[in-house]
């Protein structure tokens, strides 16, 4: 027989998992047999049972009903017995089970008093001794009960039963989830194969989600009044009722938040908690349904608030409009990374006859900075308040056809008046006539619409993938500042001396593990470190794919961009003491050994132990600019990304060129041919000079950068292609690094 203490330490981790999940199964009422639980190791079954002999006496005295519940294996008994603990202080009985949760177990009960279904909330017994997680289901039982709002389900009671087991009592809702309807809808559409608009009665479905996202957004907005963000907003905590009810419930995530003026000025008063500390509401790391979690909770943020809600309505209208998820992936921690790119398909890309007003609605509710979403729920449901009115958006610019439409569709007698006059003045033949005027009229305005409407999502898909573009950037010089402000680099580069053998070994350690600890984060081509003369004392990887050491270690590289920051590389070492860079420093780009364009992303050394900071050197990533994400965006089959640099390089020029400028960085087609191209791509002087002067231009007139307008060119000729003259249509955005321009844009194109 197997003891719990002579057990191997993978044993113990097999028994205890197999103990929980006998208690998730138990919490479910369902019967459990140990025996089939520890089929495929019968010898575990021992240490099993004792097991759960001593979690049922942690969670319950020894004569309690939890334990005759525990120790009995009829799914029956164990309802009973849970109605015999309740049935002594709140009168409710057969208890099922309906559903579960994070922290509890849902089930259904019959309350003996009024006589009607109910439901129960317990938290899991697993629970019932951690404090932090009875503090967070009390927490949400307050909530839930002082949150008085038609939207919200009304709790009727609360207690504990004779074991300790905190539970309360909400009103049954015997419905659906608003999951549910939005697959429901979207498989009737695929199977009618129609548009929304298009069926009458697909219309009228959509239009009811529609509705009831709006009723989420208010009842979303009247908690963020109280002062409480909701931060699992998604389909599935959202009930539709019998009775066209639609309700938003699980508030164990909620957190709390100080109020602005406009909630304070409501009339509504701040939710405080008085059954624990308000503590339990702050937010604690990552938790919640990651394909609904905004960039800054994905990134474990705790400063949370309405904005973050406002964000997970986004995507639930995303998943109302298009029945997908804009964040997919094969494990949440990839989600995780693709909402903090902000790397989407637009829904408009999914469903090309989905009403453009709504579209944008939903990209702005999503915008990667919280400052660019609506600036409360209340004003998101607002904006598809006036879609479904066929109002005018605020803030949504409108084609002159578009705000005509609308007024014929509201002015419909009038028009109807004025076409009956009209046939009443006109002869057939001036009828006919105009009919063919106002059709080739409408067939203009409808070409120019529609090349409109090219341009527009050429120049928003431009300033998508520059961001991409920037944010790659912005995450390898936050992990190299993060690590620089420590003091322990610091301290371990100002102890090497001139003499000391290299690589130096302390620090070459600790370079070795950063660049092993990041590399899936961030993929760099290489790590380094110099000292303030210049010198490379570590670099990772340490050798080449000869095995030997790396020849750059311990040489003199005061002369390279990335060290002193003024430019391209000086032709040999500077003398005397060189200048070393005192900000963070995008160096010029350069090819690598495997013929890859890379740029090195450095950042100064600072000691800032003494009286004033001190730069004792300097720490740099190489990246391949090819790693920046733009390969992986998806903007359209036709559609190419390319990044340029519009500053002076260091790759050997083309053969029909003499200016070292508008390096094709990154492009498709030269992707593809890997290391046997024998050849660089550089713009064309002409395109080049148009956008360095928009650029320059774009920099005075702009408060801000990255400015939200691209520049267009109807007539575009790709450099790699330029022997076989076709022609694009392009857009061109600039990159930024900490809101300045580093002399990158990214362009985007397709075929006229």
């Amino acid at each position: 027989m197997n003891d719990s203490h002579s057990l191997s330490a993978d044993d113990q981790r097999i028994v205890d998992d197999w103990a929980e999940r006998w208690h998730a199964l138990r919490d479910q009422g369902r019967d459990v047999d140990l025996t089939d639980l520890c089929r495929e190791r019968p010898d575990l079954q021992p240490a099993l049972q004792k097991r759960i002999d001593a979690l049922q006496h942690e969670n319950a005295p020894a004569d309690s009903n939890v334990d005759q519940v525990d120790a009995d294996d009829d799914a029956d008994v164990f309802a009973e017995s849970f109605k015999e603990s309740l049935i002594c202080d709140s009168h409710y009985v057969n208890l099922l089970h309906h559903s579960r949760g994070g922290l509890g177990t849902v089930y259904t009960a019959h309350d003996l008093r009024l006589h009607r279904d109910v439901a129960v909330k317990f938290i899991h017994r697993r629970f019932v001794r951690d404090d932090e997680k009875r503090s967070r289901f009390l927490a949400e039982q307050e909530i839930t009960g002082r949150l008085d709002h038609p939207g919200i389900v009304p709790v009727h009671g609360a207690g504990e039963t004779p074991q300790g087991r905190p539970f309360y009592v909400m009103r049954f809702i015997d419905g659906k989830t608003l999951e549910d309807a939005i697959v429901a809808y979207h498989k009737r559409l695929a199977k009618k194969k129609s548009a929304p608009g298009r069926n009458a009665e697909l219309a009228l479905q959509f239009r009811d989600l529609l509705t009831r996202f709006v009723s989420v957004c208010k009842t979303i907005a009247y908690a963020h009044k109280r002062g409480i963000a909701h931060c699992d907003v998604k389909p599935d905590n959202v009930m539709i009722g019998r009775y066209g009810e639609t309700t938003v419930v699980d508030w164990g995530l909620a957190t709390s938040f100080s109020r602005d003026k406009s909630a304070k000025e409501s009339g509504e008063k701040t939710l405080m908690l008085h059954s624990v500390d308000t503590s339990v509401l702050k937010a604690k790391g990552i938790e919640g349904t990651p394909r609904y979690m905004s960039p800054e909770r994905a990134q474990g943020k705790t400063n949370l608030g309405p904005h973050t809600d406002v964000y997970a309505l986004g995507v639930m209208l995303y998943r109302i409009l298009t029945g997908e998820y804009p964040f997919n992936a094969a494990d949440d921690h990839e989600v995780l990374n693709r909402i903090v790119d902000g790397n989407f398909t637009p829904p408009q890309q999914h469903k090309p006859s989905l009403p453009g007003p709504l579209c944008e609605v939903c990209l702005k509710a999503m915008s990667r900075n919280p400052d660019e979403r609506h600036d409360s729920a209340i004003s998101l449901a607002e904006d598809v308040e006036k879609f479904l009115a066929d109002e005018a958006i605020p803030g949504q610019h409108e084609s002159v056809s578009r705000k005509f439409a609308r007024w014929t569709r509201h002015h419909r007698k009038a028009v109807q008046s004025s076409l009956a006059l009209l046939l009443l003045l006109f002869a057939a033949s001036a009828t006919m006539a105009a009919l063919y005027f106002q059709a080739a009229a409408s067939e203009k305005v409808a070409f120019e619409e529609a090349r409109t409407a090219r341009q527009e999502g050429l120049r928003f898909s431009a300033r998508l993938a520059a961001g991409v573009v920037t944010r790659e950037l912005e995450r390898r010089f936050d992990i190299l500042q993060n690590e620089t402000r420590s003091g322990e680099l610091a301290t371990l580069v100002a102890a090497v001396k001139p003499d000391d053998p290299m690589p130096a070994k302390a620090v070459q350690e600790w370079i070795i593990s950063k660049h092993t600890n990041y590399q899936d984060l961030a993929k760099a081509y290489s790590w380094f470190i110099t000292d303030r003369s210049g010198r490379q004392i570590a670099r990772a990887p340490l050798y080449d794919e000869f095995e030997e050491l790396h020849a750059s270690v311990g040489a003199d590289y005061s002369h390279r961009d990335y060290f002193h920051g003024q430019g391209p590389d000086f032709k040999q070492p500077a003398e005397g003491l060189p200048k070393i860079i005192t900000e963070p420093h995008v160096s010029a780009a350069f090819l690598a050994t495997n013929k890859n364009h890379v740029v090195t992303l450095s950042i100064p050394i600072k000691d800032m132990s003494g009286a004033s900071p001190r730069i004792v050197g300097e720490l740099a990533m190489v990246i391949e600019v090819g790693n920046l994400g733009l390969m992986r965006l998806d903007l359209g089959e036709n559609r190419r990304v390319v990044l340029i640099s519009l500053k002076e390089d260091q790759v050997p020029l083309a053969i029909d060129t003499d200016q070292p400028f508008g390096l094709l960085l990154d492009h498709p087609e030269i992707a593809s041919m890997g290391a046997n191209r024998d050849k660089v791509y550089r713009m064309g002087p002409k395109v080049l000079t148009e956008l360095q002067a928009w650029m320059d231009k774009t920099q005075q007139d702009n408060i801000s950068f990255p400015p939200r307008e691209s520049l267009f060119i109807s007539d575009y000729v790709d450099p790699v292609d330029a022997d076989k003259e076709s022609h694009w249509m392009a857009s061109f955005s600039p990159v930024a690094l900490r809101r300045k321009a580093i002399g990158w844009a990214v362009a985007v194109q397709e075929p006229p």
